[in-house]
């Protein structure tokens, strides 16, 4: 039985031609140069000529910066530009392009000014009521910057990120140092200045102190309400913030956005537009995200800054254009279920649960490349139930990895290397229509259900061996694949997880030796995991590395015949992984008091102890709620805990806005 593709793709099919023609396009921004650094400039690009629809990038590059692509193709024609960082001349270009493959562009020079006062620091406010734009005289290398700033009669301050100074007395460069600066309550005066820092650590040069005074929150954003259950122990203010990441699920009031408190559920940042998963935050503050759409060419892949200016975005129609001239392998054998049916798919229907940026120790490629997770489906007549004449949907998930323009350097396909023959742990399915608030992505709308097969949450770069780690909750299971730095062939590396067959080569035996917390010990592997982590940067410590891994336990507590409880609560896991013996042992199992039937987060705090976000409290329906809890490293009893009135996808204990929690 064939059944077409659904039209929810969105797939370009640009055909090649043996002669490209030049479309004309003309590129306006709604305010003359120039303008002050961090103002916020409209771009509009008019094509002319060619056949069909256009599509259109747009570029930015300032002196000596390599070229970023800001807003990568789609039919938008327009893009706001908020350059916050640097002063100087740019190089503001549009590319388009038609259904015939014929190309055109247009490039403006655009001059951006200092914001000194007379040559002196100075701060401004940005369209983020909560955030300052700060602005100081250049510095010289190799020195670094910063911006300190300090609530007035508070007892404590903090900083910002640090910034390599530019200029050198061969290199002279005058342009101003910028920072966004955010944490910060609203309606409150804080006094702040800038510091110079010597390479290792030493304060340099203080500037003079400025005033700074935020506006109310807005009337219309929601946030949700947020009560101490448990105050925190005296002292622990190394993590002072906590920033959750809420569902984009309408609440009796309005929709969550994601929010940054004080460990009082106090608001000091939030980012004004819902965002269906919140990725992660990245070095400098900036964050990462997804935005769905039934429309592929607006559903986002998005990264922006902390005053809520998108700094990067793709979009899932973008991706699929890359995609579909991928060199994927041709069909495999699967060493772990038989040959694989069907030809790779070359499509995703949308972006989901991960996105962050990669990290080297040495700074090189891959890093600052992007990791993310796509959907991807197959129609099946002879697994999970799919017969010829009554087929299955069966939806799998895509590992994306692209470079730092958002486009596509490496994939992987879940079809490719897993077997179609084991299904869904739970048997989990998809519904059309219900969107992806509840973790489903668009799939064929031929099918009114779906096999939710793998429901892959989280990616992680081992910078150690250059392989990236994917869990897949619905198998109950971890594996690393072979991405080798962008050469790597996908294959499995290994399998970790208790509910993994026994031909499947290589798995890790379990141990249970001192274990901290001995919270239903008769199923001590996680299940339905969320948020799994190596922690400490994946430092090695007498030969093992430490994983978090949130244990929302949903096989555990379905009974017979997957475990022998019938109930249970949540848990927060570590786990010592020796990766070069294939063992690992339950370190930390904690419980969390009641039980999330999804999302949710783990994280290893410096003081030892374990935050651990139980993001969905009550289920899916009126009333759920989130829990952010830290739990002791002595015998794993909670220490703290701060409720918020919304589901919580993930939640992460912050230094600041600027440092991210596992890099």
């Amino acid at each position: 039985m064939k059944l077409q593709l659904p039209l929810i793709l969105g797939l370009a099919a640009f055909a090649s031609s043996p002669l490209s023609a030049q479309i004309g396009v003309s590129l306006t921004p709604n305010l003359p140069s120039p303008q002050p650094v961090g103002t916020t400039v409209s771009w509009t690009a008019i094509a002319t000529g060619g056949t069909g629809a256009y599509e259109y990038q747009f570029s930015a590059e300032g002196v000596s910066q390599p070229l970023q692509v800001r807003q990568d193709y789609s039919p938008l024609n327009t893009w706001s530009w908020t350059p916050s960082t640097l002063d100087g001349s740019f190089t503001v270009t549009v590319a388009v392009k038609d259904t015939s493959n014929d190309t055109g562009s247009s490039s403006v020079t655009y001059k951006l000014t200092s914001r000194l006062n007379g040559g002196l620091a100075a701060v401004n406010p940005t369209n983020h009521p909560l955030v300052a734009l700060f602005s100081a005289p250049a510095c010289q290398s190799p020195n670094s910057m910063r911006v300190r700033f300090q609530q007035v009669s508070a007892l404590s301050s903090f900083t910002t990120n640090n910034q390599p100074c530019r200029f050198t007395t061969t290199s002279p460069d005058l342009s101003s140092m910028n920072f966004l600066v955010a944490g910060m309550y609203p309606t409150s005066t804080y006094m702040m200045h800038w510091e110079t820092v010597s390479p290792s650590g030493t304060v340099l040069h203080t500037g003079a102190n400025l005033s700074f005074t935020t506006a109310a929150l807005p009337s219309n954003v929601f946030f949700p309400v947020y009560s101490v259950i448990m105050p925190a122990p005296s002292g622990d203010t190394t993590y002072p913030i906590v920033l959750n990441a809420f569902l984009t699920i309408p609440q009796t009031g309005g929709t969550p956005v994601p929010t940054a408190t004080d460990m009082n559920g106090n608001i000091l940042w939030y980012y004004p537009h819902g965002i269906s998963e919140f990725g992660r935050t990245e070095f400098g503050g900036n964050m990462m995200g997804n935005i769905g759409s039934a429309d592929p060419t607006k559903y986002y892949l998005r990264e922006w800054d902390l005053a809520g200016n998108t700094v990067i975005e793709t979009n899932v129609a973008r991706l699929n254009e890359q995609l579909a001239t991928y060199n994927f392998p041709p069909m495999l054998e699967n060493p772990n279920g038989g040959s694989t049916p069907y030809a790779t798919p070359t499509y995703i229907t949308g972006t989901h649960h991960e996105a962050r940026r990669i990290y080297t120790p040495t700074g090189a490629l891959p890093d600052g490349w992007v990791l993310t997770l796509g959907t991807e489906e197959v129609i099946s007549t002879a697994y999970q139930g799919g017969t010829p004449s009554a087929p299955v949907d069966i939806l799998g998930d895509k590992i994306l990895v692209l470079d730092q323009n958002f486009q596509l350097k490496w994939a992987w396909s879940s079809f490719d290397w897993l077997p179609l023959s084991r299904a869904a742990v739970l048997g989990e399915t998809c519904k059309q229509g219900t969107g992806i608030a509840p973790g489903c992505q668009p799939f064929n709308p031929q099918f009114s259900l779906a096999n939710d097969w793998l429901h892959s949450n989280s990616l992680q770069y081992n910078w150690w061996d250059g392989n990236i780690m994917i869990s897949q909750r619905h198998q109950d299971w971890l594996l690393k694949v072979k991405f080798s730095n962008g050469s790597g062939d996908g294959r499995i590396i290994w399998y970790l997880g208790g509910n993994i067959p026994s031909s499947f080569q290589p798995q890790f035996s379990l141990t249970t030796n001192g274990t901290i917390g001995q919270y239903e010990l008769l199923y001590p592997w996680f299940s339905h995991q969320h948020e799994v982590e190596f922690e400490l940067g994946g430092a090695l410590i007498n030969g093992v590395r430490i994983l978090s891994a949130f244990d929302d336990g949903n096989t555990r507590v379905a009974g017979p015949p997957f475990s022998p409880y019938t109930s249970g609560d949540s848990r927060c896991q570590l786990y010592a992984i020796d990766g070069a013996h294939f063992t690992a042992n339950l370190n930390f199992n904690a419980d969390l008091g009641n039980y999330s039937l999804a999302l949710g987060s783990a994280q290893l705090l410096s003081n030892g102890n374990v935050h651990c976000n139980n993001g969905l409290i009550g289920g899916l329906v009126a009333g759920a709620y989130a829990e952010s809890i830290e739990t002791s490293a002595t015998d794993g009893s909670i220490v703290y805990n701060l409720k918020a009135t919304a589901p919580s996808y993930r939640s992460f204990r912050l230094k600041n806005l600027y440092t991210p929690d596992t890099p």
